[in-house]
């Protein structure tokens, strides 16, 4: 069987280079875990020998690496992480993960083909990006790696009303999307749980325990676990857990990405 994907461009000091090995290039950062989730998902769902024979491209966004005039060929929204396959390019880790499920078919029950299951696996993709996401990367930032990258704690008052307002988005979390199912669509586990779980490791990293007052939110978490594999999982969530130990970015760019980060702290 094929692997996934395969990498046929990276990053090195020298700048963008191909190693002319294969068909599909994807690119992510070290620096923000939430770009690793196709690589993490692809792993989970099509097996990971691809990962370990051809690993994905990085970049150093403390570094600027994203503001290159080459990854801008690659994806002009200078984000990660992006796609290339051929001549094709694609931006967005939702859509990533849409476009290899569907071009190398997936097993059925992470995105299925029944139309009402499929639709709540959807449903959850197209809610998360707007609430859970950004207050489980807000909470890693604010509470982990601003104070790193500014040289001062963030406010009192204004991680209070981030994790505040993730509380809230676990609840809804729970009652709306799970509820009394095994997994969010279902009882079967599908790409919702995974893209579920990628986000709340975000918090996670930066010492926040989600799980220990909600219990029905730990045993989901714990089948999600049983599902992939518990040393898979805690080998794709290695990056993130040790963001903490990042070096601190030099002068230059923290002046360059300061406007990127300052809406992090209202």
């Amino acid at each position: 069987d094929a692997p996934w994907c395969r990498f046929q461009e990276g990053w090195t000091q020298e700048g963008w280079v191909s190693s002319g090995l294969s068909v599909c290039d994807l690119v992510t950062s070290r620096v923000a875990p939430s770009s690793l989730r196709p690589q993490k998902v692809g792993a989970w769902t099509l097996g990971r020998e691809w990962t370990e024979a051809l690993p994905p491209a990085s970049l150093d966004c403390l570094s600027g690496q994203h503001f290159s005039d080459d990854f801008a060929q690659v994806n002009p929204l200078r984000k990660v992480p992006a796609l290339k396959d051929g001549d094709f390019t694609l931006a967005e880790s939702v859509a990533i993960l849409l476009y290899l499920s569907r071009k190398y078919e997936a097993p059925d029950h992470w995105y299925p083909q029944d139309l009402q299951t499929r639709a709540r696996v959807d449903e959850y993709l197209s809610w998360q990006h707007t609430d859970l996401q950004t207050s489980c990367i807000r909470t890693m930032w604010q509470k982990m790696l601003l104070p790193v990258f500014l040289g001062q704690p963030v406010p009192p008052e204004t991680l209070a009303s981030t994790l505040a307002k993730l509380d809230r988005c676990l609840q809804l979390l729970e009652d709306k999307f799970l509820k009394d199912q095994d997994f969010l669509a279902g009882p079967h586990i599908s790409m919702a749980d995974l893209v579920a779980i990628t986000e709340l490791m975000h918090p996670v990293s930066a010492g926040c325990d989600l799980f220990k007052s909600r219990p029905k939110l730990a045993a989901w978490r714990q089948r999600v676990e049983a599902e992939v594999g518990e040393d898979l999982f805690q080998e794709a969530h290695a990056a993130i857990m040790k963001a903490k130990d990042l070096p601190p970015a030099d002068k230059a760019i923290k002046e360059k990405l300061k406007p990127l980060v300052q809406p992090l702290l209202h």
